[in-house]
């Protein structure tokens, strides 16, 4: 299955190179969006991940929650909430419909 393979791929590289982002490998997605997709196999390894490079502010607030909504079984469906939530000042007036 594809998004194991990515998710594998992308555990190796934050175990090999620390936590990804945008620049840092040159692409136009952010590359913890594969987490999104993981399986439930990989979720405390994610979750492990996450806490720390959210506690080092290496990820925002908004993105750090979530994660955190995917690896809890997506129970939150109102990612609105979330947002509302969330303190991150990055996150601006975005609303999700």
């Amino acid at each position: 299955i594809l998004d194991n393979k990515n998710t594998k791929e992308l555990l190796s590289y934050i175990k090999k190179n620390g936590y990804p982002n945008i620049n840092k490998l040159k692409c136009n997605q952010s590359p913890d969006l594969v987490f999104l997709h993981s399986q439930e196999k990989y979720h405390k390894k994610i979750k492990n991940i996450i806490d720390l490079e959210y506690k080092n502010k290496n990820i925002n607030e908004f993105l750090y929650l979530s994660l955190l909504r995917h690896l809890g079984g997506r129970k939150e469906n109102d990612l609105n909430k979330i947002l509302i939530n969330s303190n991150d000042s990055q996150k601006k007036n975005i609303i999700i419909k």
